[in-house]
């Protein structure tokens, strides 16, 4: 997020993985988790140094902590739909 973590690529790091499985929502707790600990720190998150979102525009740490929350929504769903599936493959 802004500058905390120089080895993030949003073409890298946000990608679906190739071979699902029930591991990825072990890796997608342990990402928010890892958000929550980079952000627990920071006395302000409004008004910082913004960066481009690729769709909405500039933001800044705020804004797109804001839009983590969201995301994260619809990504837990995707991964409860798509654990479901593989569940019942199992069987």
């Amino acid at each position: 997020m802004l500058g905390l973590d120089d080895d993030f690529d949003v073409k890298r790091d946000v990608m679906p993985s190739s071979d699902p499985g029930p591991e990825q929502l072990a890796e997608f707790e342990q990402s928010i988790a890892e958000h929550f600990q980079k952000i627990a720190p920071l006395k302000k998150l409004r008004k910082t140094k913004e960066a481009m979102h690729p769709i909405s525009g500039p933001f800044d740490a705020h804004k797109r902590h804001c839009l983590f929350g969201f995301q994260l929504q619809i990504h837990r769903k995707q991964i409860e739909a798509i654990e479901k599936i593989l569940l019942a493959e199992s069987k």
